[in-house]
């Protein structure tokens, strides 16, 4: 995975949201909608100061 934050091409936010949040209902047995929240909370851990990614939540929250 690129963490270069200059260089938002290739990055599919909602590709790595989805799998994440799979794999903690695969793994945790936990709900899909406590899945979704705990990977897109870790999401805007990892990255909250990429430019690409503020301007895709932006789109989640519209």
């Amino acid at each position: 995975m690129d963490f270069d934050l200059d260089n938002d091409h290739g990055r599919d936010f909602d590709e790595i949201w989805f799998n994440h949040a799979s794999q903690l209902m695969t793994i945790r047995n936990i709900s899909p909608t406590r899945a979704a929240a705990a990977s897109l909370a870790l999401m805007r851990r990892v990255f909250g100061r990429d430019p690409a990614f503020m301007r895709w939540i932006a789109g989640l929250e519209a």
